[in-house]
């Protein structure tokens, strides 16, 4: 007669995961912020930009003007 299967193994418990691993999952926080960071500076000045020539026609932003006074 064959032997019985062993019982399973209960499933690791989530704060042995993250103790596990702390400094790789503060790293990917630290990454995805700095990349939402990234974003939202771009998405903002792109729109600042739009906004600005949409108010006044023929309007030069002063980074892109050349100079300044």
């Amino acid at each position: 007669m064959p032997s019985p299967a062993p019982p399973p193994k209960p499933p690791i418990p989530i704060t042995t995961l993250s103790s596990r691993h702390r400094g790789l999952l503060l790293a990917a926080t630290a990454v995805t912020a700095v990349v939402f960071g990234i974003r939202y500076q771009a998405a903002s000045m792109r729109t600042n930009e739009l906004n600005q020539r949409a108010r006044a026609p023929y309007h030069v932003t002063v980074d892109r003007s050349g100079g300044g006074v």
